[in-house]
């Protein structure tokens, strides 16, 4: 029996798996950073939502208007700066791991909703926290039932938000509802 030598090349590439229908996967030492920035940029997404909650529920009790100002100039500084970055990190992280690694975006159902639930989190805060926080700034302390309804909403977007972070962590973890049945073409 003799054996086959192997050039580093070849190491490589066996080691980098190719799947029986020809799609490429990452190589390992792709896609463990990619992983590693996956993973930090959604608990960087995770950690300021919680921050969001505290600062939101927090400015309901302030009666100082510079503080309320303050409370949601930061909040706005938050959201722009940081909540939103790392959600873009994690969504294209997301997207580059369901499409190279073997789970695929559409062969199991958990990468289809977890892309489903990001890309609609990221949606409603980019398309209502803008402007309801620019009213809260504009409107601080004032006392008409508008200004009431605005931080109301704020609160709600403040405490959704890390319930459907909580909600694809657990589809990350969990991996329900299994494989995606795809139809057969009837003759």
């Amino acid at each position: 029996m003799t054996a086959t030598l192997e050039t580093p090349a070849q190491e490589t590439a066996a080691r980098e798996r190719v799947p029986a229908r020809g799609r490429p996967t990452l190589p390992r030492r792709w896609r463990r950073p990619i992983l590693m920035v996956h993973v930090m940029a959604s608990l960087g997404w995770f950690g300021m939502t919680i921050v969001l909650v505290v600062l939101t529920v927090a400015a309901l009790d302030l009666t100082d208007v510079t503080q309320l100002r303050s409370a949601y100039q930061f909040q706005r500084l938050l959201i722009t700066t940081v909540i939103i970055p790392s959600a873009v990190a994690t969504l294209l992280t997301g997207l580059v791991l369901s499409l190279f690694t073997h789970w695929g975006l559409v062969k199991h159902w958990w990468p289809l909703l977890k892309l489903i639930a990001t890309v609609g989190t990221i949606a409603f805060t980019v398309s209502h926290s803008p402007d309801l926080v620019a009213y809260a700034i504009g409107n601080a302390g004032s006392s008409d039932a508008a200004y009431k309804t605005v931080q109301d909403n704020l609160v709600v977007l403040a405490v959704l938000h890390p319930v459907a972070l909580g909600v694809v962590t657990w589809m990350s973890f969990y991996k329900p509802w299994g494989r995606i049945r795809r139809r057969r073409d009837q003759p």
